[in-house]
């Protein structure tokens, strides 16, 4: 498998806790969520802190991140429950199966026949490697890695989230380490 971020946006972690704060009544109105002063740094982390303790993750849906995933069919499609999300996937009905897997020997003989790239691919097993993109917030991935990083998981499939964890843990390295704290 290949786990790569393509894009991260929306909500910098340094303007969480201003987003946060609009629920008591801040106005953001004016406010360069970029360049957030160090003055406020301590008391903006302890509110991070206290915004993943408590669970109120509503704040994290204005942070996306978007991956590109290279795995088999079936570990794609475990990930691809997750409809809070979205997904945009290779086409093996226009661009047939990629390179390199061992199954392809019935596929290509299929095409070399005449038949169509839509028809051979049921002769693919769902272990046929795929590609795709996979935009989420981020409260939607501590979500998800809660539900599929424990052993109960498929290893794969733990290994995947895991990467994508790790990745960002690099855009968002504070609300990483408080989410790892609080599990």
């Amino acid at each position: 498998f290949d786990v790569s971020v393509i894009t991260s946006g929306g909500v910098p972690e340094s303007g969480l806790p201003y987003v946060a704060r609009v629920t008591r009544g801040a106005d953001l109105r004016g406010v360069l969520l970029s360049s957030i002063d160090d003055e406020q740094h301590a008391k903006d982390l302890e509110l991070l802190r206290k915004i993943i303790l408590h669970k109120h993750l509503s704040v994290l849906e204005f942070s996306n991140i978007m991956y590109q995933i290279e795995c088999p069919i079936y570990i794609a499609r475990q990930l691809m429950r997750y409809r809070c999300s979205s997904f945009l996937e290779r086409s093996l009905r226009t661009c047939g199966p990629m390179e390199g897997d061992a199954v392809l020997e019935g596929y290509k003989n299929a095409i070399e026949s005449g038949t169509k790239r839509e028809d051979a691919r049921a002769l693919l097993p769902l272990s046929t490697r795929t590609r795709f993109l996979w935009l989420l917030n981020l409260r939607e991935l501590l979500h998800i890695a809660d539900e599929r990083l424990t052993p109960a998981a498929q290893y794969m499939t733990q290994l995947i989230v895991g990467a994508m964890v790790d990745i960002a843990a690099q855009e968002f390295p504070h609300v990483i380490r408080f989410w790892k704290e609080q599990r």
